[in-house]
C-alpha cells in the first residue's frame, strides 16, 4: 500500500552517523576532489571560501557527485552535512540510504531511507531503497510491500517492478514474479534481465519449456550472458533434451571459462550422452576451477570408471571422500570400483562404509552382499540381502541374489556333512 510510515516527530530529526570513520573535508582534500590544483593562487582561495559556505543544496550535490564516483565516504560526509544544515531535506536522506546500502550497512540504510519517507511520505525512489535494503535484510514481505508503494507512486518504473519481482522469487511467490516481470516487460519488451528472471521464476514452476523461452528472449538481447545460457542449459537438462543443453552449458564456459558451475554441468550432460571422454575434460576443468569441489571429483571419478581407468577413478573418489562428512555415495561407487577390479576385500569394506554412513542404502547392500558371495561368505551375503530387501521389498535383484545364496549356502553345508560323513568312515575302516 501507499500508506505514510510514520517514524516520530519530523523536528526531532537528527543526523545519521554512519558507521565508516566519520571526517571532515580540509581544505587541501577540497582542492584535491574538486579538480582545482592548478588553476592558480586567487582561484584557489576562491573555491576554498566558497566551500567553507556552502548550502545543504550544495553539500548535497558534492555528496551526488562523490556517489556516482563510489567515494563513499565522502559522500557520506557531504550528506551528513547537508541534513545538519537543514534536518528535512529528504533527498539528502536519501543520499545517504543510497551510500550506506551501497557499503552494506543495511540497518543505517534502512534508517535513513525511512527517515526520506517521513519527510516525504510520496517519495517513491525513497520507498524503492527502502525495498531494496530489506531485501538485503532478507524481510521479503515488508520489502514487497515497500516496492508496492514505490511503484503506486511511479507504475512505470521498470526497476521497481524486476526488484519486486526478484523478492517474490525469493519469497517462492513464482506465480505474482511472473506477472511482475510482465509488468517490466510491457515498459521494455528488450528488458535482459526481466526476461532473465523471469525465466527462473518459471524454473522454480518447473515450467522448463516457457523457461527455455524466457531464457532465449534474453539471449536475444544479451547473447553473451553467461548466466542465460546456463541456466537455460539447466532447463533443457530438466527436458532430457541433453544434446542441447550441452551446447548451453558449452556457450556459458566460452563466455566465462571459469564458469565452475556450467564445466560440472556439461560434463554431467555429456555422461547422459555416453560422451565419457568429452566429461572428462569438463570434470578435470570443474576440479581446477574447484579443487574442494565433492561433486566435482564424485563425478570425475565415475566418468573415469566408464572409460575403465579404474585407477584413477579410485584416486578420484578417495579425494571425494575426504571433502565430504557422510560420503557414502563415494563410498558406494569405490567399492563398485573395486569390485569391478576383482578386489573384493576392499570392496566389502568399501561397501561397508557406504552402509556404515547410510543404513538404508538399499543398493550398497545389495552390492555387499553380491562381494560376499564372491568369497562365499554365504551367511554374511545372505544378512546383507535380507536388509537390502527390508529398506527395498520390491528390490527383484536381491531377492533373487539372496535365493542364490542360500542355495550356495546349502550347497556347502550338504557338502561339508558329505564330508564329515566320509571322513568319520574312513576313521571307523
Amino acid at each position: 500500500t501507499g500508506a505514510t510510515l510514520m517514524l516520530g516527530i519530523a523536528s526531532s530529526i537528527q543526523p545519521l552517523l554512519p558507521k565508516p570513520r566519520r571526517f571532515r573535508l580540509k581544505p587541501y582534500q577540497v582542492l584535491l576532489y574538486t579538480g582545482v590544483i592548478g588553476l592558480g593562487f586567487a582561484a584557489t582561495v576562491f573555491m576554498v571560501n566558497e566551500f567553507r559556505g556552502a548550502n545543504a543544496t550544495d553539500w548535497y550535490n558534492r555528496g551526488e557527485t562523490f556517489l556516482e564516483l563510489k567515494r563513499y565516504e565522502q559522500a557520506l560526509d557531504a550528506y551528513n552535512r547537508a541534513v545538519e544544515i537543514r534536518g528535512e531535506y529528504a533527498p539528502a536522506w536519501q543520499g545517504q540510504g543510497k551510500t550506506l546500502f551501497a557499503l552494506k550497512y543495511y540497518e543505517e540504510a534502512l534508517n535513513a531511507y525511512d527517515q526520506a519517507i517521513q519527510i516525504e511520505p510520496d517519495y517513491s525512489a525513497a520507498w524503492k531503497g527502502r525495498g531494496k535494503t530489506l531485501e538485503q535484510l532478507e524481510r521479503y514481505d515488508a520489502a514487497i510491500k515497500a516496492f508496492n508503494s514505490a511503484l503506486e507512486l511511479q507504475p512505470n518504473d521498470l526497476d521497481a517492478w524486476i526488484s519486486l519481482g526478484n523478492v517474490q522469487v525469493k519469497s517462492k511467490n513464482y506465480f505474482d514474479a511472473i506477472a511482475s516481470f510482465d509488468k517490466a516487460l510491457k515498459l521494455k519488451p528488450d528488458s535482459y534481465q526481466a526476461w532473465y528472471r523471469r525465466g527462473w521464476a518459471l524454473h522454480n514452476l518447473r515450467r522448463y519449456k516457457a523457461a527455455v523461452d524466457s531464457y532465449d528472449r534474453a539471449l536475444d538481447y544479451k547473447p553473451n550472458s553467461s548466466q542465460a545460457w546456463y541456466q537455460r542449459g539447466n532447463d533443457l537438462s530438466n527436458l532430457r533434451k541433453y544434446k542441447d543443453a550441452a551446447k548451453s552449458y558449452q556457450q556459458a564456459v566460452q563466455f566465462q571459462p571459469n564458469f565452475y558451475q556450467a564445466w560440472y554441468s556439461w560434463g554431467n550432460t555429456l555422461n547422459q550422452l555416453g560422451k565419457y571422454q568429452e566429461a572428462l575434460g569438463s570434470f578435470d576443468q570443474a576440479v581446477k576451477l574447484q579443487p574442494n569441489s565433492y561433486q566435482a571429483w564424485y563425478s570425475r571419478g565415475w566418468t573415469l570408471h566408464q572409460v575403465q581407468r579404474y585407477e584413477d577413478a579410485l584416486e578420484a573418489y578417495y579425494k571425494a571422500i575426504k571433502l565430504q562428512s557422510k560420503p557414502y555415495q563415494a563410498w558406494y561407487s569405490r567399492g563398485n570400483t573395486f569390485y569391478k577390479l576383482e578386489r573384493y576385500k576392499d570392496a566389502i569394506a568399501s561397501y561397508q562404509q557406504a552402509v556404515n554412513y547410510k543404513p538404508d542404502y538399499s543398493q550398497a547392500w545389495y552390492s555387499l552382499g553380491n562381494a560376499l558371495v564372491k568369497r562365499n561368505q554365504y551367511k554374511k551375503a545372505i544378512a546383507a540381502y535380507d536388509k537390502a530387501v527390508r529398506y527395498q521389498p520390491n528390490y527383484r535383484d536381491a531377492i533373487k541374489a539372496r535365493e542364490r545364496a542360500n542355495r550356495a549356502l546349502e550347497a556347502e553345508i550338504r557338502e561339508q556333512e558329505t564330508g564329515n560323513r566320509e571322513q568319520e568312515t574312513g576313521n571307523r575302516e
